[in-house]
């Protein structure tokens, strides 16, 4: 468990963070601990049916939980993985973003030179019967947006959790892709969400694709799923658009 700050104070005591931001990335880990992979997973799709039940299962056949991600924006940038190590967690690696960071400036009609998003990983290994969990941190590492487009960007993530997500690595071949692609948009009444190659990330890259839904969230996070690849796989490769809708 993470020790959520009171908001009486601006910022989340000794964490590098605004008190809002301290909170959000509390509650997310602290949930995601608390559920077994196929209570997260039955969260994120949040689809009460048999078809939905079914694509669930297949899910967990070919798919492990890999991470948590949360998009942040730090009072001090130098200061705040030390919220994650007091806790258990060890910073991985770090490394500058450029699927969110696309994702963010195209929202928010921002210059991509006004605005660099990197990535912290963190993990913390496995404990009794806890998983060993991992965390995803996006933050702005340079941000001089103007000052009213800033403003409204921190204040709609941070009420929306847009750029939060649920990450599944896929463990199966294109075919088993295919079939989860199929699955998610099909049952799973999930919509794609984005995505793409990183090559920055694992020695080789590796390719995202993230769905999402507009039901009712979980609040406050949103029915948002990514699934990841190793390697440079466009869509295309993997989904014939006759076949999922099948």
């Amino acid at each position: 468990m993470i020790t959520q700050p009171s908001h009486a104070t601006t910022t989340g005591s000794g964490t590098g963070l605004y008190w809002l931001d301290a909170s959000r990335l509390a509650r997310i880990i602290d949930y995601v601990e608390s559920q077994s992979t196929p209570e997260l997973l039955s969260a994120v799709l949040g689809v009460d049916n048999s078809a939905a039940a079914e694509a669930s299962r297949f899910l967990l056949r070919h798919c492990s939980f890999d991470h948590v991600g949360i998009l942040l924006f730090p009072t001090d940038i130098s200061e705040m993985p030390k919220t994650l190590i007091r806790n258990g967690f060890e910073l991985e690696d770090t490394m500058a973003s450029t699927i969110v960071q696309r994702r963010v400036c195209d929202r928010y009609g921002i210059r991509p030179a006004d605005l660099r998003i990197h990535i912290h990983h963190f993990t913390r290994p496995a404990s009794g019967a806890q998983r060993p969990m991992r965390t995803e941190i996006f933050f702005p590492s340079h941000d001089s947006t103007p000052s009213a487009i800033g403003r409204m960007m921190r204040a709609d993530e941070r009420k929306h959790n847009r750029e939060a997500h649920f990450a599944f690595r896929v463990d199966g071949d294109d075919e088993a892709f295919a079939m989860l692609w199929r699955f998610l948009t099909g049952p799973g009444a999930m919509r794609p969400d984005g995505g793409g190659y990183n090559p920055n990330h694992e020695g080789g890259g590796c390719s995202t694709f993230y769905f999402a839904s507009d039901s009712v969230s979980f609040s406050p996070w949103p029915r948002r799923l990514e699934l990841i690849r190793a390697g440079y796989h466009p869509p295309s490769e993997h989904v014939d658009p006759q076949r999922i809708s099948t």
